[in-house]
């Protein structure tokens, strides 16, 4: 039984907190030993954040998506984001993956338990990605919530892959810097 748990890079496998330590800027830049966690890294909230405008949105249409969201700068005693509010944000941390890791990008227990849903969707990074990553965040209180610049917001874990791809990622998001509104349409 005890080989079960063996390592075995044949297979898909998790990056330890002692590889995430090792590997350091090379994942995460700012890295901050002090955010590993076992097998994940905590990242902050940047100080911006995007929200919907939609005084004049009667609809969201995928085959014509329109751009709707507006930059705000997140004030220093903090963003409100109202009950059942949504508005993307994203890491202060940028995360460079190479061609043989992938990546996971999690909310937080603690936030999640504070009705704070701070990733909603879309959580895998390909191998090949760098830049800063944005978040989908919903309040799912009927209080307000406060949102803080620098705060830790997610989590990030880093898996190895059984060999290197032969395409990384070269999408619409690649080397984003802050937060970046849906690019849904958008060739690359």
């Amino acid at each position: 039984m005890a080989d079960y748990f063996m390592y075995d890079r044949s297979v898909m496998s998790f990056l330890p907190d002692h590889e995430i330590l090792a590997m350091g800027t090379r994942l995460v830049n700012p890295f901050d030993p002090m955010c590993v966690e076992p097998a994940s890294v905590d990242l902050r909230l940047a100080d911006t954040l995007m929200v919907p405008e939609l005084h004049d949105v009667t609809h969201i249409d995928l085959a014509k998506p329109v751009d709707f969201m507006r930059g705000v700068a997140i004030p220093i005693d903090g963003y409100v984001l109202h009950p059942g509010e949504f508005v993307l944000g994203s890491t202060q941390e940028t995360v460079t993956l190479p061609n043989h890791i992938i990546g996971r990008l999690e909310g937080k227990s603690s936030i999640g338990r504070l009705g704070l849903m701070a990733h909603v969707t879309a959580g895998f990074i390909d191998p090949g990605f760098q830049g800063n990553l944005t978040l989908e965040m919903v309040n799912l209180l009927r209080v307000p919530i406060i949102l803080r610049a620098g705060k830790k917001i997610c989590q990030v874990a880093f898996a190895y892959m059984n060999s290197s791809v032969d395409n990384p990622y070269n999408g619409r998001y690649q080397n984003s810097r802050g937060v970046v509104a849906s690019r849904y349409g958008v060739r690359t």
